[in-house]
């Protein structure tokens, strides 16, 4: 393995935390833990990172621009258009995709692909509702929790596929695992894992100087999400499924497979 591989893909299973400067906010997301439905729905109200407007025509020009927060990076059109040979390539006809938040992605998705039908779920039941008054291109909106017990009206379909956007730094590695072995376990045949973060050395030495600066410059900051290697993020799903690896602009995707 050559040095450049191994600073990028270093074979070794670790985990951070990822803190940035809190821009004026509160301390609710410290105090709080995100995976209350009452938080994210309090996040979506107010505070910048996550708002979702609440007219259409604010929420398409939001999701069009290339704005950088809640999972918008001005990269989605060009991440649609890398997902859809995948989706032909497995037969896909329905997706199915978790924790949207302002569903820019799924919007792109459905955009130039009106005949694949599409889901998508919300963890925050006010955002639920508020994203059926926006986004009239998808077939069926409606609210799901990642880590309960409803898998099983997903089993055994191998035309759908179940989508994780950027959802990876919210949750403990156990939980990630603990998802993954209820989907398994329930025969959910494919699933489309999309991580925001990859640790990697460069990244690794970016997170630890821009914490140390905020340190020695006494900048507020807020815990942000976990940041894992490759090799963590394999280990959430090796019981179950196996995977192939994609560029999905700018960000890095894994395609799982239910194992036989």
């Amino acid at each position: 393995m050559s040095l450049s591989s191994l600073l990028t893909h270093p074979p070794i299973r670790y985990t951070i935390r990822q803190y940035f400067t809190r821009h004026g906010q509160g301390n609710y997301l410290d105090e709080l833990a995100l995976d209350s439905a009452e938080l994210w729905d309090a996040l979506r109200e107010s505070h910048p990172n996550f708002v979702v407007p609440k007219d259409r025509e604010s929420w398409l020009r939001m999701v069009a621009e290339e704005t950088n927060k809640d999972g918008l990076d001005g990269c989605l059109p060009e991440r649609a258009a890398a997902i859809y040979p995948l989706l032909d390539q497995y037969q896909i006809a329905h997706a199915r995709s978790l924790g949207v938040g302002s569903a820019g992605l799924e919007y792109q998705l459905k955009k130039t692909s009106l005949d694949r039908h599409l889901t998508v779920f919300e963890y925050a039941p006010e955002n639920v509702e508020l994203l059926k008054t926006l986004f009239h291109e998808c077939n069926e909106i409606r609210r799901f929790d990642l880590f309960g017990d409803q898998w099983g009206e997903y089993a055994n379909k191998p035309a759908q596929v179940v989508i994780l956007n950027r959802l990876d730094p919210l949750f403990f590695n156990e939980q990630w695992t603990d998802a993954f072995d209820k989907m398994g376990k329930a025969g959910v045949v494919h699933i489309l894992y999309i991580p925001a973060w990859i640790l990697s050395a460069k990244f690794y030495l970016q997170a630890h100087k821009r914490h140390l600066r905020y340190r020695l410059s006494n900048t507020p900051t807020v815990f942000t999400g976990w940041a894992r290697t490759r090799q963590v993020k394999h280990r959430f799903w090796a019981k179950h499924y196996k995977h192939t690896e994609h560029a999905l602009a700018g960000l890095d995707g894994f395609f799982l497979t239910k194992r036989a």
